[in-house]
């Protein structure tokens, strides 16, 4: 993402257009569209797209580390790559759902 950034604003000083986006490098998601029923759980389609779990466990790992510092150092710099919420398109037939999990950044159709 940060040398997405540095390029957007490297465009926009040189006042040309930024003719790609993000996504256009990043690989397509495993999931990219789901159809939510009556019983669906928020906190698994969040998992389908990032497991707060894992980070955690990942940090934590650093810490018992003697060289914490540059564990946790390889830890930023060997981040995996992780989608946003809005790269996975909801579907269902109740708004009143898809309102909900519009308001955590999921596409809603």
């Amino acid at each position: 993402m940060g040398t997405y950034m540095l390029k957007e604003a490297l465009c926009q000083w040189l006042g040309k257009p930024n003719l790609s986006q993000l996504e256009d490098f990043l690989p397509l998601p495993d999931k990219a569209n789901l159809t939510l029923n009556k019983e669906f759980n928020p906190l698994a389609i969040i998992s389908l797209v990032y497991d707060p779990f894992r980070d955690d466990e990942s940090l934590r790992t650093t810490l018992e580390h003697s060289d914490q510092p540059t564990e946790f150092d390889l830890l930023r710099k060997n981040y995996p790559i992780r989608r946003e919420f809005r790269s996975l398109k909801l579907h269902a037939e109740n708004d009143s759902d898809l309102a909900y999990m519009s308001k955590l950044g999921f596409s809603v159709i």
